[in-house]
């Protein structure tokens, strides 16, 4: 049992293989209870946990703002080193909102960036952020995954090309835009789409021959759709969102289709086709990929391992800011 804790209130796997690189217990309590009760309840599981277990370091993963707060507010009564796993929860394109919920959300995230002892963000964009709200922000990208499976994906279609878009439906992300670009490549490209499409109320069209929505699907079978695919698709508008699709895409060494925004393009320089989520960037990506195809395998492999190697570097100045911290909380 590790005298560290990775908290989180959601399951991601970012978390999961961010835990055991700093030694510490990964730690996911969640609820179905609507959000009020689930902030409450999990609360109370989180602080009989701190006083039971009395960790020196805390990691917690936010989103939840809510489970980040909460252990702002118990750091000087439990005395621990507390790292805030932010990677790229900010809302940015809320922070001049009027609405109560988002000035109250901006107004924690603030408090808490300056409460806690390292906040690792995503990109040098976001390290600035919390570096100008009174914080200490640290690089830390997702490692990428180590992603086994012994599935199979059974594909029956007669299209020459696979083509998989990793979907959660969120505001985000432009999916009538890959559906429209999609049905006109139907002779090159069958698309599948993952994530639960239902509880986004998505209704599938059966004219879409080349186009099939996943459901939910288990982690064996998820990766078996990706290692089957030729191109992964992971678009967003957020201008520094680094999604954890495309570290996937990355680590089965995939070509993939990406937004064209800087952070993304700083980080993922190669091996991919860059778009401005329009019909037409999207749909001109489809038809260039045949003839780059060869080129992009390569270049993503060349990715992956520089990527690898970056992170390393990057995971030891972590590590020294949380031993820098824990020095001068026993100091």
């Amino acid at each position: 049992m590790s005298n560290r804790l990775f908290l989180t209130w959601t399951d991601h796997r970012r978390s999961r293989n961010l835990a055991p690189e700093f030694g510490a217990d990964y730690v996911c309590m969640e609820s179905n209870l609507p959000y009020p009760m689930r902030v409450i309840v999990l609360s109370f599981r989180t602080l009989l946990l701190l006083i039971t277990r009395r960790p020196t370091v805390i990691i917690a993963q936010n989103p939840s703002l809510a489970l980040a707060v909460l252990c702002c507010i118990f750091m000087p009564l439990l005395r621990y080193v507390l790292v805030v796993d932010r990677h790229s929860n900010f809302k940015l394109d809320s922070l001049t909102s009027t609405r109560i919920k988002m000035r109250l959300f901006h107004t924690l995230s603030k408090w808490s960036v300056r409460k806690a002892n390292v906040t690792f963000v995503t990109n040098e964009n976001l390290r600035q952020l919390v570096e100008s709200w009174g914080g200490t922000g640290v690089i830390l990208p997702d490692r990428l995954p180590q992603l086994e499976t012994e599935e199979l994906w059974q594909h029956n279609g007669i299209t020459p090309f696979i083509a998989v878009f990793i979907a959660s439906y969120d505001d985000d992300e432009p999916l009538a835009e890959v559906l429209d670009a999609a049905r006109q490549v139907s002779d090159l490209f069958h698309l599948y789409i993952t994530g639960n499409y239902k509880r986004a109320g998505i209704v599938p069209s059966i004219n879409d021959k080349n186009i099939s929505f996943t459901g939910f699907l288990s982690d064996g079978m998820y990766v078996a759709l990706l290692t089957r695919a030729d191109l992964i698709i992971v678009l967003t508008s957020e201008q520094d969102l680094l999604n954890c699709g495309t570290y996937e895409s990355v680590a089965l060494g995939k070509p993939i289709m990406l937004s064209n925004s800087k952070a993304i393009k700083a980080y993922f320089d190669s091996g991919a086709l860059y778009v401005d989520n329009s019909i037409n960037e999207i749909s001109n990506a489809f038809r260039v990929f045949p003839a780059r195809q060869q080129q992009m395998n390569a270049e993503i492999k060349e990715l992956r391992n520089r990527l690898e190697r970056n992170w390393q570097k990057m995971f030891l100045i972590a590590q020294n800011a949380i031993d820098s911290a824990l020095k001068s909380l026993h100091d």
